[in-house]
């Protein structure tokens, strides 16, 4: 019983070391630009949720998980007690209500500006975070 186990894992690791690739060669450009890529990508996400902080955000599509429906959207905001939060998110379980989280800020930087499709609601934003992401 144990020696298949035994045979069993030793074929895995040795199928998974095979497996394993290196990418670039010595200098690894193709790691780097990607490492880049992301760099920036996380950055315009981080400015996107510091806007919508500090000047909110209009509704926008999300994915829908409910069988049947076409359209969802995640409601805009409302400037409450000094912070904007969610439309209709202040009740009693949420007394200050459901500010943006970067998960929506996520959904929202691609609504935004999609980089894929060189498109978007927002371009002006994104040429604002292109000029601001330059001077870094």
């Amino acid at each position: 019983m144990i020696y298949k186990y035994m045979k069993k894992y030793t074929a895995k690791r040795k199928y998974q070391k095979n497996k394993t690739r290196k990418y670039g060669g010595s200098n690894n450009n193709i790691y780097e630009t990607a490492k880049l890529r992301l760099k920036k990508a996380a950055a315009w996400v981080n400015f996107v949720l510091e806007y919508a902080r500090h000047h909110g955000w209009e509704r926008f599509p999300v994915k829908c998980y409910e069988p049947g429906s076409i359209n969802c959207y995640e409601p805009g905001s409302i400037k409450y007690n000094g912070s904007y939060v969610f439309e209709d998110s202040v009740n009693e379980i949420h007394p200050a209500g459901k500010k943006i989280r970067a998960k929506d800020a996520m959904i929202l930087s691609k609504y935004y500006w999609d980089s894929k499709k060189q498109e978007g609601k927002r371009p002006d934003l994104y040429q604002q975070f292109e000029e601001e992401y330059q001077l870094l």
